[in-house]
């Protein structure tokens, strides 16, 4: 037994002894933090477990300066339930609803169980995480009512303090410093990212300079409810002239005095005339086409121009369902304003969003006429169940790895966890690894950023580097493991024009060649070769119409062409181009250029459906003003080579997977990867968060894939295997690389 699996075993022993004694975060632990009175009794005991925060295991509150907060953890070893692994599958009706009782947001978030075996002792795994949710400033008390199905099974009390020790920030100013042709009758605005101080926000603090520097008069506003600070001159500005403003680093937040630190600065040029157009609602978010948006999907009306935050009431923007009001209120975003539910929304109902015709833009101008729009939320329950991997003969944790599916089995190879070349051989509908399986000795060596291809008889293994350093050796071959043979064989680098030792490359299997294009070396590159194993020939190709020099792109094979698409050239600059490469013909034919909404990123993956190539970044945003708070935008494209053109969907809704964690660096740390099944596109977030969906491009929709957790990992072999997809090792967060797996069954 490995020592990941003694720790897991110890731990798990751990938890259920402190939930025996009351050790969970509930209402038997009370509060010993003197942070408010204990909650009061309830008829039936605490069902949850806390990990995250942790402080709530030992009854106590948690302290925090930040404005959001998280949960997780599992169900008690009294509530969780028993008798069911490893022979059938524990129900998965377990939920939990959370409600701050501080401002009455609430949330419902599914229990995830499932089994799991440790030294060969059957067992149960649950879980939940919450998404990010907001506090207010003090004491946050949550309630965690637990179900299943209908019938409340427990409830916890949780205190969570908000202390302000931290400045105020500015998370968005209009007109934005540097901004040309600003109309010169609008208003100047300033966001904050929390409540002010109005006593703090006198007129010597909020300075703006005409363009001999002197100071233009004009009336002050604090919007309380956006935090907002607004200025309206009393004359129009001068037309075609330079502006520049200042807000004091002497202002102060209301929660702790803090000041906000050094002033604040920016600069904008006038144009020509005044704002005579109305302003005018341009992004519906769910769009009207929806039918297939979560329960908690975000409600967001977009307009074409910032909006003025003294006319944005809590109602500003409405929602009914069969004529009846939703209970929310309206937040707003600068140019964007959300309506935020008061809880989760019914699955197969009809939504009708209104912006009320009041709203007005930096000039003064209400909209033309009221907006509304109409969206339905998905009926359909998750798809599909998930189950882990068995530990019983498993491999040593790899991280960096790659997995091609055999037709009856996964080949996977990695960068093992001891510093080795590492593999599996495992066959997910057995749920068993092959301990005869040779693949992870005589190998080539440990390696990342590599590609791996599947013949129809061997598993080929190709370039990659030593480590994500600067000075790491970079690899021109490769080898190839034959499963009948069970063996390795070395292959050499190409004796060919244009062959270069790479890493990020892409590579696909034509039927009976491997085709190699692009990658760093280290600089980026835009040559390929072609390579056939029968012959051992490697033979380079014309780079005539090639796409320009570029890592981390993307690549699917249609059957008679390779479509190379996207990535990053030398400078890390995102690429939103690409080509068709024809190997009977030996000639590249650009793409036509896609919509400038696609924005290309390292979150982008695309599949081939036989018809199509789908791209999709999982999920494109726009800035928000916290972590997190984000403008959603639909992006998924297709690309039919038939008719040479782009397809935009239309759906209206689209789930969000590409995380946000700056340290995403790695050509394999991508937040989402995207796999075809044969007739839907299954999307898996692989860096946080445990969240997967399908696509089906026939009716153009998204449908939920039942949660399952600890599937956000990083540099993790994935690979959709005939029926079923199965992810294996990676890394979650910080941790070491993991020896477990998930498969997930339709």
């Amino acid at each position: 037994m490995t020592i990941r699996a003694v720790l897991n075993l110890l731990i798990a022993t751990l938890m259920m002894a402190l939930t025996a004694c009351g050790g969970g975060g509930g209402s038997d632990a009370g509060d010993s933090s003197g942070g408010g009175s204990n909650p009061p009794p309830v008829s039936f005991g605490p069902a949850l477990d806390f990990i995250s925060p942790s402080t709530f295991a030992n009854g106590e509150s948690y302290v925090t300066q930040g404005s959001l907060v998280s949960f997780s953890g599992g169900l008690n070893s009294a509530s969780t339930p028993s008798g069911y692994c490893p022979d059938s599958t524990p129900p998965q009706d377990y939920t939990v609803r959370w409600t701050n009782l501080a401002n009455g947001r609430s949330g419902t978030t599914p229990i995830g169980i499932g089994c799991v075996t440790i030294a060969g002792i059957p067992g149960i795994r649950s879980r939940f995480n919450t998404d990010t949710i907001l506090l207010e400033l003090g004491n946050n008390r949550f309630r965690f009512d637990t179900f299943q199905g209908t019938n409340q099974v427990g409830r916890d009390e949780v205190l969570v303090i908000r202390q302000d020790n931290a400045a105020p920030g500015v998370s968005a100013i209009y007109p934005a410093d540097g901004q040309l042709a600003v109309p010169t009758n609008h208003a100047l605005v300033v966001v904050f990212s929390e409540p002010m101080n109005p006593a703090t926000l006198t007129a010597d603090r909020y300075v703006v300079l005409d363009p001999v520097d002197a100071p233009v008069s004009g009336q002050l506003e604090y919007v309380a409810a956006s935090n907002a600070w607004v200025f309206r001159p009393g004359a129009p500005l001068a037309a075609e002239s330079t502006y520049t403003v200042t807000i004091s680093g002497a202002v102060e937040d209301a929660g702790g005095g803090n000041a906000l630190g050094d002033d604040v600065g920016w600069a904008f040029v006038t144009g020509p005339d005044p704002d005579a157009s109305a302003p005018t609602v341009d992004v519906q978010w769910p769009g009207g086409n929806c039918n297939c948006a979560s329960v908690a999907t975000r409600i967001l009306a977009g307009l074409n121009e910032f909006a003025d935050p003294g006319s944005v009431t809590t109602d500003t923007v409405s929602v009914t369902a069969a004529g009846m009001p939703v209970a929310g209120t309206t937040v707003y975003r600068g140019n964007f304003l959300e309506f935020v539910p008061d809880g989760d929304l019914l699955p197969g109902e009809t939504y009708t969003v209104s912006v009320s015709g009041e709203l007005r833009d930096p000039s003064g101008l209400s909209l033309a006429a009221a907006s509304s729009w109409d969206f339905t939320t998905d009926s359909r329950a998750p798809a599909g169940s998930w189950y882990e991997t068995s530990q019983d003969q498993a491999p040593e944790a790899m991280t960096g790895a790659t997995a091609v599916w055999t037709g009856a089995e996964v080949l996977m190879w990695g960068f093992a966890s001891s510093g080795n070349a590492g593999g599996g051989s495992y066959d997910p509908a057995a749920n068993s690894w092959n301990v005869d399986s040779a693949i992870s000795v005589g190998g080539p060596s440990p390696r990342l950023d590599h590609s791996a291809v599947w013949t129809g008889s061997e598993m080929i293994i190709w370039g990659g580097r030593s480590s994500v350093l600067a000075d790491a050796e970079i690899y021109g071959g490769g080898s190839a493991f034959n499963v009948a043979a069970n063996t390795w064989t070395e292959i050499a680098t190409p004796n060919a024009p244009g062959s270069y030792a790479t890493y990020g490359h892409v590579a696909v299997w034509t039927g009976t060649e491997l085709i190699v294009w692009g990658g760093s070396s280290p600089q980026a590159v835009n040559s390929g070769w072609r390579y056939d194993p029968g012959t051992g020939i490697a033979t380079a190709f014309t780079g005539a119409n090639a796409p320009s020099a570029r890592t981390a792109a993307h690549a699917v094979w249609t059957g008679t062409e390779m479509i190379v698409w996207g990535g990053f050239d030398s400078a890390g600059s995102p690429l939103s181009d690409g080509a068709r490469y024809n190997p009977v013909a030996d000639t590249w034919t650009p793409l036509p250029q896609v919509a400038p909404t696609f924005a290309a990123n390292d979150m982008t993956s695309a599949v081939w459906t036989g018809t199509e190539m789908i791209l999709w970044n999982g999920g494109q945003t726009e800035e928000g003003q916290v972590r997190n708070d984000r403008i959603r935008v639909p992006t998924l494209h297709a690309y039919d080579p038939a008719e040479d053109t782009w397809r935009v969907s239309t759906s209206g809704w689209e789930p969000y997977l590409a995380g946000d964690d700056p340290f995403i660096t790695s050509f394999s740390s991508s937040g989402y990867r995207a796999f075809w099944t044969g007739d839907r596109m299954f999307v898996a977030a692989f860096y946080a968060g445990d969240q997967s969906y399908l696509y089906d491009p026939l009716s153009d929709s998204w449908q939920a894939v039942s949660e399952v957790q600890n599937l956000g990992r990083k540099k993790a072999a994935a690979v959709w295997a005939g029926s079923r997809f199965v992810i294996w090792g990676g890394s979650r967060n910080s941790l070491p690389p993991d020896d477990t797996g998930l498969v997930f069954q339709p």
